[in-house]
């Protein structure tokens, strides 16, 4: 059967999303979306002050309307209602400048509650327009449409009879609604959520199913939908997991029936604002088994080495196969998902997306050179990486492990992050059986010649120590014993020893020692090679610090849960 209200095609009224890559920090997709139509444009207030007026301004035309508005409303004047909010509309539709401030100073905002209620549906549908543009200004201006009584009277609207005539009325009630909750006061959220908007979505989710919308109608809710409630699961502090519970299921009906780039950008980056928004171990633990439950049954939830459904379209998604889809296509919010499912507690989730075959995605990510995510792919698999049993699967795929490796052999803008994946694995006593010593011994060289990251070098240094002892836990050293470790004239000839005798002087005094350590126990260095205690001093002096990575995590999951069904299925 043909997806339900889900279409590839991009709808005429809106514009494509900003691409992640475009979007500050992890959060992706944000603020208001504008649509198509400049002179309809849903832009931002200005921060300008108030404007004046001779009498025959804008500011008169404007309480001149709002006051046919007025009068209107009490005489059931239909016709003059409409064209009068109609132009309020397209008064604040100004791609500059817009008079926001202006028209709540004149108390618009209870007349478009007043509209809201009208039997018209066109005339419910330009009042809520006016709204979306309003609430897409100032915080402060977005508060005075949440505070008032439209938010209730647009609840009213999305779940009336008259949206199944009329879908651009139900998208435009859920725009205004976005915009509030996608304000970056994230009280105005908060106030969304106490005030019942989950319920309200269900059940507009409930009736999907019986509105005889066309395809491209259908999409262009759907798509505003899956905006708002990735606007109510984003922001700090996140909001209780008990408040935004439902946006699992839905978010993970999404990723199961749609196509739909956008669609599928915003269920990505909710899912990620979701995992992510967690304020402690416990509540992350909790947030990834709610994730990984999203759809089954208690006890139904695949587990590794079976593929976890859900994540495997993530996966499918974080793959392009060319530069030109890397806007517009999904892919690097999956990617970003992707990472915060192996970054969870615990393993559960990691070893399931592994088994979904996360891996290979990534590093596939991470070798193409035009993508925009490669450094949040490498970051994933090294926090893979930092399991002891996961990283035994990682290495013991080729083309992943091959990949890793050749990005620090090549210098990739990627070989710091590859250097830490190197580092992880190397450090988990499961993997080394898989690995190739001599190798290794390069790749070591390599990343503490390239990496002025404290941090990083360490980790390599604890690295190198496994490897050594790995290598030969009989061998003592060159001087001495008059016995040479395996991979002595090898760490001479590509220049680790030179590396670990630089390291001497570093500025971080674990740093130091570790070096000092390796070079004693396994190539000779005597005391005499030593670095003088005030030449160690004075390089700590004289080298600026560098900022340290944050410290690696691994996943986990534990649990079910009941199923928690939806009357609308994506994809039925």
């Amino acid at each position: 059967m043909p997806l339900i209200g889900l279409m590839t095609t991009p709808s005429t009224q809106g514009t494509p999303m900003p691409s992640a890559s475009e979007s500050p920090g992890f959060t992706g997709l944000q603020g208001r979306r504008p649509i198509a139509t400049p002179s309809l444009a849903r832009f931002g207030a200005s921060t300008n002050g108030p404007r004046e007026d001779n009498g025959n301004g804008p500011l008169s035309r404007l309480a001149e309307l709002l006051s046919t508005l007025r009068s209107c409303l009490g005489s059931g004047e239909g016709m003059r209602l409409l064209t009068t909010v109609t132009a309020l509309r397209c008064s604040l539709a100004s791609q500059t400048n817009p008079p926001i401030q202006e028209v709540l100073d004149l108390g618009a905002v209870d007349l478009l509650a007043d509209l809201l209620s009208n039997s018209s549906s066109l005339v419910r549908l330009e009042a809520a327009w006016v709204l979306t543009n309003i609430a897409s200004g100032t915080s402060a201006q977005a508060a005075a449409v949440a505070s008032s009584r439209c938010v209730p009277l647009l609840f009213e609207v999305i779940v009336s009879p008259g949206v199944a005539e009329r879908p651009e009325l139900c998208e435009q009630c859920l725009w205004v609604l976005g915009n509030i909750a996608g304000d970056s006061d994230t009280a105005l959220r908060d106030g969304l959520l106490a005030a019942g908007i989950m319920t309200v979505l269900g059940q507009l989710f409930n009736m999907l199913p019986s509105l005889g919308w066309g395809m491209t109608q259908r999409t262009a809710v759907l798509r505003t939908l899956t905006w708002l409630m990735s606007s109510l699961c984003r922001g700090q502090p996140a909001p209780p997991i008990a408040e935004v519970d439902p946006a699992f299921d839905y978010f993970a009906q999404v990723l199961m029936g749609a196509e739909d780039a956008e669609m599928l950008t915003e269920a990505h980056w909710g899912l990620c604002y979701l995992l992510e928004g967690a304020s402690g171990a416990e509540d992350r633990l909790r947030r990834c088994r709610r994730f990984l439950e999203a759809g089954f049954a208690a006890g139904d939830v695949p587990q590794p080495p079976a593929e976890h459904p859900v994540i495997a379209q993530v996966v499918r998604r974080a793959q392009s196969s060319s530069q030109s889809e890397h806007e517009t296509s999904p892919s690097a919010s999956a990617v970003r998902l992707l990472g915060a499912i192996v970054a969870s507690p615990g393993e559960a989730a990691a070893a399931a997306a592994l088994a979904s075959g996360a891996a290979r995605a990534l590093a596939r990510v991470m070798a193409d050179s035009q993508h925009p995510s490669r450094k949040d792919a490498a970051w994933a698999l090294a926090n893979s990486a930092a399991s002891g049993t996961l990283a035994p699967k990682i290495v013991s795929d080729a083309e992943v492990w091959d990949a890793i490796c050749g990005a620090v052999e090549r210098g990739s803008d990627v070989c710091q992050e590859c250097a830490w994946i190197v580092a992880n694995v190397v450090k988990s006593t499961p993997a080394l059986s898989h690995l190739d010593g001599t190798r290794m011994i390069r790749i070591m060289a390599l990343s503490l010649r390239a990496t002025p990251d404290l941090a990083l070098q360490s980790a390599l240094l604890d690295a190198c120590g496994v490897l050594l002892q790995h290598s030969s836990d009989k061998v003592v050293g060159i001087m001495g014993s008059g016995r040479v470790h395996p991979l002595a004239t090898l760490a001479h000839e590509c220049g680790l020893i030179d590396e670990l005798e630089a390291l001497q002087l570093s500025e971080r005094e674990d740093v130091y020692q570790k070096a000092l350590r390796l070079l004693e126990a396994w190539f000779g260095l005597d005391s005499e090679n030593r670095p003088t205690e005030k030449a160690h001093q004075q390089q700590q002096q004289q080298v600026p610090g560098s900022p340290i990575r944050p410290a690696l995590r691994s996943s986990s999951i534990c649990g079910l849960s009941p199923l928690r069904p939806s009357a609308y299925q994506f994809g039925a």
